[in-house]
């Protein structure tokens, strides 16, 4: 997916992806000679074979 570099503020680069999402990323994410205006590549991809159960996280962070 592709995404325009609407703005920066402060640490965080406001993406504008397909069908006018908006979107807050950490500006560290991105590559330090991007400005205002350019377009940049946004990838996601499964990087695991098994998915994380919340419900075990979530108690354990309550013990």
């Amino acid at each position: 997916m592709r995404a325009v570099i609407d703005r920066f503020e402060e640490n965080w680069a406001v993406l504008e992806a397909p069908g006018k999402v908006m979107w807050n990323v950490p500006r560290q994410f991105l590559p330090p000679e991007v400005k205002e205006g350019d377009e940049v590549d946004v990838t996601f991809a499964k990087v695991s074979v098994r998915s994380i159960d919340n419900s075990k996280l979530v108690e354990e962070l309550f013990e």
